[in-house]
């Protein structure tokens, strides 16, 4: 049954954000299977800049819903 506020079961309770490992493994895959060093030098700045925004962006528009206070901990 659908519940407003933040999800605090399943994987989300053990992380905020379980897709980002999840994102990492699929595109290590496709640059592994194209065997490009060009791939991988992508993904390390997806990886080292991309990704880290995205995550404080996340982290900054989660900080202004309720609850938030007891989901951080």
């Amino acid at each position: 049954m659908y519940k407003k506020g933040l999800i605090t079961d399943g994987w989300f309770k053990y992380t905020r954000n379980p897709n980002y490992l999840g994102e990492m493994m699929i595109y290590s895959s496709f640059a592994l299977a194209t065997g490009r060093s060009e791939a991988f030098k992508v993904l390390a700045f997806n990886w080292s800049i991309l990704f880290p925004v995205s995550l404080y962006l996340k982290e900054y528009s989660l900080r202004h819903k309720p609850g938030f206070d007891v989901y951080e901990k």
